[in-house]
């Protein structure tokens, strides 16, 4: 029968404790659950006794991780997921997601138009780099098309080309091939590219 050895304050928390069972780290709680659960060195065990409280407070451990990450930052399903896999089992981490898709914490379908708007107010971008970033970003295949056809809607694509030009081309003889490579690594399509350089031509 599995036997608590030891009890001790975490260096980096003092409110939380490890607990180590038969000499192993078995799992961490805070002092408030340490008191409620009366748990104490040389504390005999079930096996399913242990079990339990080591997806209790494994889950709890990634619920307080998940939520520490969205509070600071805009993250997609996928990419959270990979997150908390790295740090806990695959069912603790299904089970943290769904927690917060329950809290509305992970919506990525109004998640990536926000995060989308977000990147075009900050600097304008064509199309193909804006998908590009949203791949990284690890947001669901099937959500990306749509949100990029929704976004694009609301914003002039040819004009924002031409602001960026405006911006980083001020002298008045125009390199037509500088400009081409500036707006392909700006992520704009060659028709798109085509239509603003046939202006400057004009």
């Amino acid at each position: 029968m599995p036997v608590i050895s030891k009890i001790v304050p975490q260096k980096r928390n003092k409110a939380y404790f490890s607990v180590y069972v038969d000499e192993q780290f078995a799992f961490s709680l805070s002092q408030k659950d340490l008191q409620y659960l009366q748990l104490r060195a040389d504390t005999s065990l079930s096996d399913e006794e242990l079990q339990k409280l080591i997806h209790t407070y494994s889950l709890q451990k990634a619920k307080d991780y998940a939520y520490r990450l969205v509070a600071g930052k805009t993250y997609s399903e996928n990419e959270l997921y990979a997150k908390l896999v790295s740090r806990f089992p695959e069912k603790t981490a299904h089970q943290v997601l769904d927690n917060l898709k329950q809290y509305g914490y992970i919506d990525d379908a109004k998640i990536i138009h926000e995060y989308a708007r977000t990147k075009l107010n900050l600097k304008p971008m064509g199309k193909l780099k804006l998908k590009h970033i949203l791949r990284n970003k690890k947001f669901k295949k099937e959500l990306i098309s749509p949100a990029l056809e929704k976004i694009y809607a609301e914003y002039d694509e040819p004009e924002m080309a031409r602001k960026l030009l405006r911006k980083h081309f001020k002298e008045k003889k125009k390199d037509l091939n500088k400009i081409k490579n500036y707006l392909l690594g700006n992520g704009f399509t060659y028709d798109l590219i085509h239509e603003i350089i046939s202006e400057i031509r004009d």
